[in-house]
């Protein structure tokens, strides 16, 4: 049973490209079992293989009690430990049934960790992961360890997973160009003003023009667009929107500066692309044995 507290399909989950939970889900629906509840928040019910996607309310969450209390030996996944009351209570409900709180990384920096203002909300964060029995990180470069300090959790009690560097093929034969490409959700989190900024203070101090190419879509497009035509570099940014293909972006680009990500820097080194990434922690133990 997983707890997703978004959006997600048969389509997503189906397509290679995609990291960690979506792979997991891909090998499981190759190998056919066991059946596998996906509680989110997508309103269309359907069945791929052995994943059933239920549309998360309280009335389909009560349906599914009814299903399955009882079983035994059921793994709950909370993913990044949300509906951790009602993961407590399936698991109440299920004997010899274990919660794993799956988290993409902490999405924080030392520096927020270490500060007064984290201290305020680290009880609430403890709370979020008091239900897993394990919780899992995605060892991504931010401080995984150190969050984990803070918050309270032993070592013995969550394991740090490095997601497998993916195959990304130069089908299109692309050659790279003077293009700055980044590659990230359009989220306040993901630090994409900071990439523009720091284009528009590079751009002036280049032997030649460049352009910077951002791949993704978000609530913050149209602030970032702000922001471009505010540094007077709006001619020479350019907006593609979400691509689940991103390999002709890096292929023809000379370089990928990364904000707060992780699948990118992978990405970059599965391509050959040189890469500037900020260092969250442990960016450079994971990754700086890799030339570019």
């Amino acid at each position: 049973i997983i707890l997703y507290p978004g959006e997600t399909s048969s389509e997503r989950v189906s397509k290679p490209g995609n990291y960690s939970l979506s792979r997991l889900l891909i090998l499981l629906h190759e190998r056919g079992d066991p059946p596998i509840y996906l509680l989110n928040q997508s309103a269309r019910h359907e069945q791929y293989g052995n994943i059933e996607f239920i549309h998360f309310t309280l009335l389909n969450f009560i349906k599914l009690i009814a299903r399955v209390a009882f079983r035994q030996n059921t793994l709950i996944i909370s993913q990044t430990g949300a509906y951790h009351r009602c993961a407590q209570l399936l698991r109440a409900l299920m004997p010899r049934s274990r919660v794993l709180i799956r988290l993409g990384g902490v999405y924080f920096g030392k520096e927020y960790l270490e500060s007064h203002a984290f201290q305020r909300v680290r009880r609430a964060h403890r709370r979020r992961l008091s239900s897993a029995d394990m919780i899992i990180s995605t060892a991504d470069g931010t401080p995984v360890d150190l969050y984990m300090k803070k918050v309270g959790i032993p070592p013995q009690r969550y394991k740090k997973w490095l997601n497998g560097l993916p195959n990304i093929p130069n089908c299109e034969g692309r050659r790279r160009t003077n293009r700055i490409v980044c590659i990230g959700r359009l989220h306040p989190e993901k630090g994409i003003d900071y990439v523009i900024r720091s284009f528009a203070k590079a751009a002036p101090r280049l032997r030649e023009s460049f352009m910077l190419v951002i791949v993704g879509d978000g609530p913050e497009r149209e602030n970032l667009r702000k922001l471009a035509r505010e540094l007077a570099v709006e001619a020479v940014v350019h907006f593609t929107g979400h691509a689940d293909d991103v390999g002709p972006h890096l292929y023809s680009a000379k370089l990928l500066v990364s904000g707060l990500g992780n699948n990118t820097l992978m990405e970059a080194i599965a391509t050959g692309t040189p890469v500037v990434a900020l260092e969250l922690g442990e960016i450079r133990e994971l990754y700086g044995s890799f030339p570019n």
